[in-house]
């Protein structure tokens, strides 16, 4: 990048990919890359985050992590990171993979029906139809959120995510709305697919348990 900016060389995006277990890594990687193109003089040069999944490691946890990428542990993986990353200063998160492949969480390898994967995707879905993101605060480790709205509609999706495996607590989120009187709640666990499950009203708090993923609408 240096190099380029020295030879005054036109860049209009720069690719990375980011495999690995730990969303805050997104979130710190994507800033770090923005700040190179910045100070070089590529404010103008989109941050495309092109290839990524879950990983735990590429050796002795490797089998472990391919049979995450197709479970909820993954689902959820790759649901927080679509949160996190919509926060950011990313232009394009893209994920690996939709193919009939290892990677591919969102389908089963022989029969196409639907993964864990493929419900974040549509919840993440459901927010982005709405067209317009709202600002959004979290004061809780390790859940992500965003919420959308359009001119008579809102929602927001929310992640517990944690790669212990040992970690078998719950969050107990008590949201501050300023939006609708209630909302739907869709829920994304092992026993629910996005299933409608109850109504959430201003002033309820919400349970996650751990590896869980919720839609309000």
């Amino acid at each position: 990048i240096i190099e380029m900016n020295k030879r005054k060389i036109h860049l209009d995006f720069v690719s990375w990919h980011l495999y690995g277990y730990d969303i805050k890594f997104l979130v710190d990687r994507a800033e770090f890359v923005r700040n190179i193109l910045d100070e070089n003089g590529y404010k103008n040069t989109e941050s495309i985050c092109s290839e990524w999944n879950y990983i735990r490691n590429w050796d002795t946890q490797y089998p472990y992590s391919i049979r995450q990428i197709i479970a909820l542990k993954g689902a959820i993986f790759t649901g927080s990171r679509f949160l996190a990353g919509q926060n950011t200063c990313l232009d394009m998160l893209m994920y690996y993979d939709a193919r009939p492949c290892i990677y591919n969480g969102m389908f089963d390898f022989y029969t196409y029906e639907p993964l864990k994967g493929y419900y974040v995707f549509r919840m993440f879905n459901e927010l982005y139809k709405l067209g317009t993101a709202c600002e959004i605060k979290i004061d809780c480790d390790d859940v992500y959120a965003v919420a959308a709205k359009n001119d008579t509609d809102e929602a927001m999706m929310i992640s517990f995510y944690t790669d212990n495996d040992d970690d078998n607590s719950e969050k107990i989120i008590e949201l501050d709305l300023n939006g609708k009187d209630e909302y739907d709640i869709y829920l994304l666990d092992e026993e629910h697919d996005m299933d409608k499950v109850g109504v959430l009203k201003k002033g309820d708090s919400l349970k996650l348990k751990h590896n869980t993923a919720v839609l309000l609408k």
